[in-house]
């Protein structure tokens, strides 16, 4: 319970922390409390078999998410006339011409008609050099 306490001051008094960085930061607090605690039964060994087992499993788990090599990055966009499901590729065209990123995809996070601008999260691949 305390530690759901903890995540949610993180989370909605703070500045916003990503999702990917809440999760390594719950490991590592999963982690210590794990050590911490007195065990009888378990060897010193045991203990550190099993901090690698969790540490891999979190190892892995990120790279099967996020081992695509993709960024994001979250755009304020104005033009509008072109965030419709019609003019998916005029969108594309654009937004990589405005940025100079490879961009890969992008989602529409949200669209605010009051100022006729957009939210959207571009995914791109790093460039060399």
């Amino acid at each position: 319970f305390g530690l759901f306490a903890l995540f949610s001051i993180l989370r909605y008094r703070t500045i916003t922390i990503d999702i990917r960085e809440m999760t390594f930061l719950f490991v590592v607090i999963a982690l210590g409390i794990i050590n911490s605690l007195p065990y009888k039964s378990l060897s010193f060994s045991e203990l550190l078999a099993i901090d690698v087992i969790i540490v891999a499993s979190v190892f892995v788990l990120h790279k099967i998410e996020f081992g695509d090599g993709l960024q994001s990055l979250l755009i304020r966009y104005e033009r509008i006339e072109f965030v419709k499901a019609n003019q998916k590729k005029e969108l594309m065209d654009d937004l990589t011409l405005r940025t100079g990123l490879n961009i890969v995809r992008f989602e529409i996070e949200s669209i605010n008609f009051m100022t006729d601008t957009a939210e959207i999260r571009v995914y791109y691949r790093k460039q060399e050099g």
